[in-house]
């Protein structure tokens, strides 16, 4: 409920001064969350919502994108998942998906390589790739060296990529004027996330051992 209060608030704001408080622009909460099945661990996952203002596409009107980062053991076959879906704050569409969406750090992006997208739930798109993937393996690096991804987007074949940066210790966020935002960094997700790989890195070399 804060946090819904808080984004109605923020709409009224960016409505009148349109998006003039750039302190709403930016990641508002990052969550880890492990995925279980029967009591095993399937997954690791970084749960993200953030705004930015759509220049490319909607005149600078600011959109709320939500998703997941989530690192998955299906067997003995390792992937990363990469979940996203954009609300326009200015009007009522809902949850949509964008025409095309990547991850990229420094030096590496997932917008070439190997992958397979699928309409996900609620408005979302879904992709996958191969945890192997010297991309892959190489945005991963960067996330645990410097607690910070961009996700990509775009909203029609050959259109301008929207970049959005996520800071991964913004725990979570307040909105104590409506119109700006205090956001709260922690240490411990990023420090959950980190384990829970390395535990699903070590379950997977067992299930490699198993078929031996």
């Amino acid at each position: 409920m804060k946090k819904i209060f808080g984004m109605v608030l923020f709409v009224v704001a960016v409505t009148a001064a349109q998006a003039a408080d750039n302190s709403m622009v930016g990641t508002h909460g990052v969550e880890f969350e492990p995925m279980l099945a029967q009591g095993n661990l399937q997954g690791c996952s970084l749960v993200y919502r953030a705004v930015q203002l759509d220049r490319a596409y909607l005149n600078g009107a600011p959109v709320m994108l939500t998703g997941n980062i989530t690192i998955g053991l299906n067997g003995t076959n390792m992937g990363l998942a990469f979940k996203v879906g954009l609300t326009n704050l200015l009007t009522n569409e809902g949850v949509i998906r964008p025409n095309f969406a990547y991850l990229k750090s420094k030096k590496n992006s997932t917008a070439h390589i190997s992958q397979k997208t699928s309409e996900g739930e609620g408005g979302h798109s879904f992709t996958v790739y191969s945890y192997f993937d010297p991309e892959v393996q190489g945005i991963l690096d960067d996330i645990l060296k410097s607690k910070k991804v961009t996700v990509a987007f775009n909203r029609k074949d050959g259109g301008l990529d929207v970049l959005v940066p996520i800071e991964l210790d913004v725990a979570d966020s307040t909105y104590p004027k409506g119109d700006t935002v205090l956001r709260v960094r922690s240490g411990e997700t990023m420090k959950n996330f980190m384990g829970c790989h390395m535990a699903l890195l070590d379950q997977a070399m067992k299930q490699i051992d198993k078929k031996k």
